[in-house]
């Protein structure tokens, strides 16, 4: 568990290290990936997440930290929730 965790805050550190070398505001930055530990990643970065519920999750550990703000089923869908959640946070009508 101990090593689990050192990998998921060096994951974090990742994100860290590139918001900070690149002007990102990860609270406005969202984490898409295909497993939980991309999601755990994102939350400790600070960003908010969608997981892509594609089969390659297989431990399924779920914790605070490993929670999506969503799930979508392929790549394409979270695209559509993505532009459609930016949109709503701008302002833009849909």
């Amino acid at each position: 568990m101990r090593a689990h965790l050192l990998a998921m805050c060096a994951a974090a550190g990742l994100l860290l290290d590139a918001a900070g070398q690149h002007g990102i505001d990860l609270r406005r930055s969202w984490m898409v990936g295909d497993i939980l530990d991309d999601v755990e990643a994102g939350r400790r970065a600070g960003c908010r997440t969608v997981l892509i519920d594609n089969g390659n999750e297989t431990e399924w550990a779920v914790s605070r930290l490993r929670v999506p703000d969503y799930c979508a089923p392929d790549l394409g869908v979270a695209c559509r929730l993505l532009v459609a959640e930016i949109r709503a946070a701008d302002g833009v009508p849909a």
